[in-house]
């Protein structure tokens, strides 16, 4: 409940930079897998306690288009 409106709120952020016209396709597609990794997690709160982090695939492109800051922790 605390975690979420906070991670909207960047997710919301990142939404409104505008990427290098080569890495829009790239970003278009982290913010994508991090939405749906946030509507997972704000759907069943649990499952970011399972086995498999909900956004390693988010985290992942997030590195490839050169976010690394924060990226995965």
């Amino acid at each position: 409940d605390v975690a979420a409106p906070i991670i909207q709120e960047e997710l919301d952020d990142l939404e409104a930079l505008n990427p290098p016209d080569d890495l829009q396709g790239d970003v278009d597609e982290m913010l994508e897998a991090a939405q749906s990794a946030l509507d997972s997690v704000t759907a069943d709160p649990e499952s970011i306690f399972g086995e498999e982090d909900p956004f390693t695939d988010a985290d992942n492109l997030a590195i490839d288009v050169g976010l690394t800051a924060c990226a995965g922790g």
